[in-house]
């Protein structure tokens, strides 16, 4: 009987209804049995509703704009409803006033809706019926000329008062020419653009954002395969003219202008498609995933798929991270600004989002910018493999310095300069160090000089500026510097050897008297997160403050950094720490170990913390005193001093007139910056060492250690072979 051809959906539903009755009356032992009927009359009903939803429509029929109701919870919309400002998000949010609460929206603001979803004019509430701005055609324009003949348009804020999704940002064209086997896939980050089937009109208040556009020709056969990435990322459709004769044969493309939404899974997906080029056709991955996935796109789907470190240039916020955590699989955030061929960018007025891969040949355009909210919605990257053009996205990424180290001799006015993306050799300063401009170390501290109010810091230093006579066991001087700049991770760590400098919010002044001695500056950029490890390391040498102001909210969940600015000094175990950093590099990032100790530890800095941590041997450029001596008792765990004068790629020093206190690691890649000078007393002091481990920097530093012979044991021997002859 239910195989009958007259047999329609009431009469069916009104069956399995009478069915479930009897079913009902029977006794307590077919309990079980009752439950798996109800299962299955829950099933057959939704096969039937979706039956009735898919047979109803026509296809090629235009999709229709959403219709007017609230898709958020009664809970949230109540919520906005209590605030003040609720007509006006009504007006002004269209996340809030077309999508989530859209029929409390138009009943608070007594607007009524016509039968296509729209709201009709009230008063000066016009935001969702715009009228149409003065013209402007291009004619020739090469976007107007993509566009001229475009066919399916979508994104989420358009100049149509068409329906807005809540959780889609995506912004493309799908072209095709029905006389050949020609089309072209538009993707782009401009909201309200283009208008289909109007002359070309840029819109103006887009000009101060940053974006980037991407057109792919390609053969119809591709469009299918973007089609069934399309799916997954919801895109809201509002101009589709492409006729079913072209797309024959297409099923997710179907789906697709037909506005059909996955339910089940898979909900990540992988496509490639080639361009159509006779020459050298280019590979493009497209990878997208929906909502229900949760998979962050940038670690959890790009980096699983390309199965490489990605450098990425986007917009974030405070709460997802970079990460380092797998070997060569890191997620590096790069930092504003940047310069594209000359023109310059940064990520707060930049609305793209991309990614290199390293090692290079991919360069991936995302849809959504770096905020841990987007594990929960629908995103899509289109990553394009050809060396020409991840060569130039590589160019911008390659600009990002993370950190430089400036050494300057004595007698020098001048430093010699080791630059992140250029530590193959020392470079020369700029400009003299007693200019207040064009040199690394004003360069690097422009943001304490000068005020800014996206720029604060914690600066200390044993001799602080203008305060004479501070008694103090510490010998450390730095500045932590943190940007607050909303959504924007970016914090930078200074470390140098200057007494008295600088001093905070007054223009660059250098310290004549320095000119005649030698110094040493570090600048690592790091992330936020970094902060509070190097404030456990800097607790315990006791570092003497004299400017603070970073605010709290920057600093929460940082126990140790609250620790630090307040004063507080460790009275219990443990003396000594180890802390282990990473700089926020775009080319590789450099691991950095921090090995403090306090006074109370007793422990000799350069033996007993710097050897026992490292287990090498260590060589040694610091001033010293008569009582410490070389250490060459255990194999493998050498301390060996080096010897007066040297030279810094052409700059002599020496140590009487040198300030700087280094040691090189051997075998090689560490080189650690000492606070404290090779002295017996400073086993009783607190003393820091800041140990870089890389290759290059190691290299220049060991070019100098390599011109110094100093085995101290060699010295022991006539010294006592003269004893005996006296």
């Amino acid at each position: 009987m239910l195989m009958h051809a007259s047999f329609d959906g009431k009469t069916f539903a009104h069956a399995i209804i009478y069915f479930m009755q009897r079913r009902i009356n029977a006794t307590t032992s077919d309990f079980l049995l009752r439950k798996s009927m109800k299962t299955l009359f829950t099933l057959f009903c939704l096969a039937f509703l979706a039956v009735i939803v898919q047979g109803g429509e026509e296809s090629g029929k235009k999709v229709e704009p959403l219709p007017c109701k609230d898709r958020g919870s009664k809970a949230s919309c109540n919520r906005y409803m209590k605030k003040d400002n609720f007509e006006e998000l009504c007006k002004e949010n269209r996340r809030i006033g077309r999508y989530l609460c859209c029929k409390t929206c138009a009943e608070k603001l007594g607007v009524e809706v016509n039968e296509d979803g729209k709201f009709k004019d009230f008063g000066t509430f016009t935001y969702y019926e715009p009228t149409c701005p003065a013209l402007e055609d291009r004619g020739n324009h090469t976007i107007c000329e993509m566009i001229k003949h475009g066919s399916e348009v979508y994104k989420c804020d358009q100049s149509e008062a068409q329906a807005a999704c809540a959780k889609t940002c995506n912004l493309r064209v799908i072209i095709l020419s029905t006389a050949a086997d020609s089309a072209a896939w538009v993707v782009h980050t401009i909201p309200g653009f283009p208008t289909a089937k109007i002359p070309y009109n840029w819109p103006a208040s887009e000009t101060a954002r940053g974006h980037l556009l991407i057109c792919l020709t390609i053969s119809k056969s591709q469009i299918n395969a973007i089609a069934a990435s399309l799916l997954l990322v919801q895109p809201v459709i509002h101009y589709n003219d492409i006729p079913e004769t072209e797309t024959a044969g297409m099923p997710y493309f179907k789906k697709l202008a037909e506005g059909q939404t996955p339910f089940i899974p898979p909900f990540t997906s992988r496509r490639t498609i080639r361009t159509k080029d006779d020459r050298a056709p280019v590979t493009v991955h497209i990878y997208s995933k929906s909502e229900s996935s949760k998979y962050e796109i940038y670690k959890k789907v790009i980096v699983k798929a390309l199965k490489k470190t990605i450098k990425v240039w986007s917009r974030r916020d405070n709460k997802l991270k970079g990460d380092c955590r797998v070997p060569g699989r890191h997620v590096r955030l790069l930092q504003s600004p940047g310069v594209i061929n000359g023109h310059n960018t940064n990520l707060e007025a930049d609305d793209t989002n991309w990614a290199v891969s390293d090692p290079g040949s991919v360069i991936c355009h995302v849809d959504k910018p770096y905020f841990k909210n987007q594990s929960k919605e629908p995103a899509m990257a289109i990553c394009i493999e050809n060396n020409d053009i991840f060569t130039r996205f590589n160019e911008i990424a390659a600009q990002y310095k993370y950190r430089a180290i400036v050494y300057k001799a004595p007698r020098q006015n001048t430093g010699k300069i080791i630059l992140a993306s250029a530590a193959g050799n020392w470079d020369d300063g700029a400009a003299p160090l007693s200019n207040n401009g064009g040199h690394s170390f004003a360069a690097t501290l422009e943001h304490v000089v000068q005020a800014n109010n996206d720029i604060k810091f914690l600066a200390y230093n044993n001799v602080p500026p203008a305060v004479p006579n501070v008694k103090t066991k510490s010998n450390s001087k730095g500045v932590i510097i943190v940007r607050t700049t909303v959504n924007v991770d970016s914090a930078a760590w200074v470390v140098h050897t200057i007494p008295g400098f600088p001093t905070a919010k007054t223009p660059y002044t250098w310290p004549a008297a320095e000119d005649a001695r030698g110094h040493l500056l570090i600048c690592l950029t790091i992330s936020e997160s970094q902060i509070n490890a190097i404030a456990a390391s800097l607790l315990l040498v006791q570092p003497v403050i004299h400017y603070n102001d970073i605010p709290e909210t920057e600093t929460a969940g940082m126990p140790y950094f609250k620790k630090l600015a307040e004063g507080q000094t460790p009275i219990i175990p443990p003396f000594t720490s180890r802390r282990t950093i990473r700089t926020q590099s775009a080319g590789a990032p450099v691991t950095v170990h921090i090995y403090s100790k306090s006074g109370t530890s007793k422990y000799e800095i350069y033996k007993k913390v710097i050897v026992k941590a490292l287990k090498k041997t260590i060589k040694v450029w610091s001033r010293r005193d008569n009582k410490l001596k070389g250490d060459c008792r255990v194999p493998g765990r050498h301390v060996h001093l080096l010897q007066s004068p040297g030279v810094i790629n052409g700059h002599n020093t020496n140590l009487e007139a040198d300030d700087t206190n280094w040691a090189v690691s051997d075998p090689g890649s560490v080189i650690c910056h000492v606070d404290k000078p090779y002295f017996k007393n400073q086993s009783k002091e607190p003393a820091m060492a800041i140990c870089i481990e890389n290759n290059d920097i190691f290299t220049r530093f060991n070019e100098i250690a390599a011109q110094k012979k100093s085995f101290m044991h060699l010295i022991f021997i006539p010294l006592t072979l003269l004893r005996n002859n006296k």
